[in-house]
């Protein structure tokens, strides 16, 4: 893993995880158009994703406790089987459409008019229920594919659902934590023994620069959808997706 491709793509994770921006749809750009990278081992994506699922957990370390009753289980089991209804299905083509910057600028788009349409709700504080966690969990299936915000999608679920935006904030990244891990946690095991848990020194530094990366935009991304400043974030993804279509299609008919 080259130094420069490594600090890259720890920066890319570290910043836009958390904001609706979707890192995925920035990582998969940025190693389809950066040809001189060769694709980075599938260890270190799944170790970049560690290290933000370390973010939330220090951030939410003393709130993770009242997750600890029933209902609050139940929720969150509500809101991991709707996850799986959509992305198992799914997952064989969100693979695919990581390779094509078409659809990743779709995806963008798409991520960028929820942001629009979520900025104009008006803030409400409905009780979440446990179809709202499983409607939160159905929509975080979505965020398989390159370009969907989990994050920007899942929130502004909540926020049309009509709970707050704090609640649907907390729960967003507390649903994230089991689908995190069981999404990477099969994949990992083998790679653990090939690279070890750290794998060079420098995995090190990537690890840490992503965690603490990752705190700061948690934070602001908090910050961001409880104010409603959501629009720039909406026009970002818009003039990014099209920037993207026109590179890729004046790139082919040039």
């Amino acid at each position: 893993m080259p130094f420069l491709m490594g600090l890259i793509l720890s920066l890319i994770q570290g910043i836009t995880e958390f904001l609706p921006v979707s890192s995925s749809g920035h990582l998969a750009i940025f190693q389809i158009f950066s040809k001189s990278f060769k694709e980075p081992p599938v260890f270190f994506d799944i170790f970049l994703h560690l290290a933000t699922l370390f973010s939330i957990l220090f951030y939410y370390r003393k709130n993770l406790k009242n997750y600890f009753n029933l209902y609050k289980i139940i929720l969150i089991l509500s809101g991991m089987a709707g996850t799986f209804l959509v992305a198992f299905p799914l997952k064989d083509f969100a693979k695919q459409s990581f390779s094509s910057p078409y659809l990743i600028s779709l995806f963008l788009f798409i991520t960028g008019i929820i942001l629009y349409l979520a900025n104009g709700v008006r803030e409400k504080n409905k009780e979440m229920d446990i179809r709202d966690a499983f409607l939160i969990g159905i929509f975080q299936g979505f965020a398989i594919f390159p370009g969907i915000s989990r994050s920007g999608i899942t929130i502004s679920t909540g926020i049309f659902l009509g709970i707050s935006s704090e609640v649907a904030c907390e729960f967003s990244f507390i649903l994230s934590i089991p689908v995190i891990l069981g999404a990477n946690l099969l994949e990992a095991l083998p790679e653990i023994k090939k690279y070890g848990f750290m794998g060079d020194g420098s995995f090190l530094i990537f690890f840490l620069i992503t965690f603490l990366l990752g705190l700061i935009f948690l934070h602001f991304t908090n910050k961001i959808f409880i104010k409603r400043y959501l629009k720039p974030f909406s026009f970002y993804c818009i003039i990014i997706s099209v920037l993207i279509f026109g590179v890729v299609f004046y790139g082919k008919f040039i």
